[in-house]
């Protein structure tokens, strides 16, 4: 059962990073971490991270 959780919080942790990553314009998510004042990051942080995390809820609340 342990490792069930384990492979599934893996599973959370690899699709948020993949629905960050992904998007209309190619981004290099180094740069988000790396210089918080860069376009990137604003992109990153404001758009895409928040989207990612609503898409994560829903499904989670979908299946209670």
């Amino acid at each position: 059962m342990n490792r069930l959780l384990m492979a599934l919080a893996g599973a959370i942790v690899l699709a948020l990073i993949l629905a960050v990553s992904f998007g209309e314009i190619p981004l290099a998510l180094g740069q988000a971490f790396t210089d918080p004042s860069s376009g990137v990051a604003e992109v990153v942080w404001a758009v895409r991270a928040p989207r990612a995390m609503a898409a994560l809820m829903e499904i989670g609340r979908a299946h209670v």
